[in-house]
């Protein structure tokens, strides 16, 4: 006899469980959930995956990967076109995957070549030369690495590094033009007055266009760099 009420978070739970047995991780999709209950609105169930997701009971699934179903949804849930959510989707996952190479190359110091051991040590000592606190060469590396997570409190020290440092020595220490690029957006976000800086360096080491466009409020066009 088919099951009569509302879905549970429970049911959900054990549904994706006996998918995840089955197919792994990737195989828990919103339709799939569907078929194994039986029953049940999509609406309901996707909020339900989301809970488990947002605990990590449930592996994120990657929207972009087919889930038709869970991309209308979400986009209705946002007010947007689909369109216009697969657009913030595939801007996100770029952002996600730019943070973590960057996350990569601030790993393990100890390691580095001496040429970007050398370029971190003048980064410290020039964004010590403005402040009373003189900060290492970990709360350097620490202050990038919580930029990254969108922490505001530490912003400030990597503010100070970027505006008071050489632009080629912050190219050696993050490893490449990229690596810049993706921490001097999360610094600006999180302290729009280290936009100037930003827009120095990004000149000097001829960073991409659209988003020196933006810092300066200038269609990509109109940017130009010497």
């Amino acid at each position: 006899m088919a099951r009569t009420g509302g879905i549970t978070l429970e049911d959900v739970r054990k549904a994706a469980g006996d998918i995840e047995a089955r197919l792994g991780p990737s195989g828990v999709t919103l339709r799939r959930v569907r078929e194994e209950l039986g029953r049940g609105s999509l609406q309901t169930i996707q909020e339900h995956l989301r809970s488990l997701r947002s605990t990590h009971e449930v592996a994120p699934v990657d929207l972009l990967t087919g889930n038709s179903d869970e991309i209308v949804l979400s986009a209705r849930e946002r007010g947007v076109s689909v369109a216009t959510w697969i657009k913030e989707a595939i801007e996100e996952k770029l952002r996600r995957e730019r943070g973590a190479q960057l996350r990569d190359a601030l790993a393990e110091p100890r390691s580095w070549t001496q040429p970007r051991r050398r370029a971190l040590a003048r980064l410290t000592k020039e964004a010590g030369t403005r402040s009373p606190e003189s900060p290492s060469e970990d709360d350097v590396l620490s202050a990038f690495r919580a930029v990254l997570k969108g922490q505001a409190d530490q912003a400030g020290l990597a503010r100070r590094v970027v505006a008071d440092g050489h632009p080629h020595d912050l190219y050696l220490v993050v490893r490449g033009e990229r690596n810049v690029e993706t921490l001097l957006e999360r610094i600006v976000e999180l302290q729009p007055a280290s936009r100037p800086a930003a827009i120095r360096i990004g000149q000097e080491l001829r960073l991409d266009g659209a988003l020196l466009g933006k810092w300066l409020k200038k269609p990509y066009g109109q940017v130009v760099i010497a």
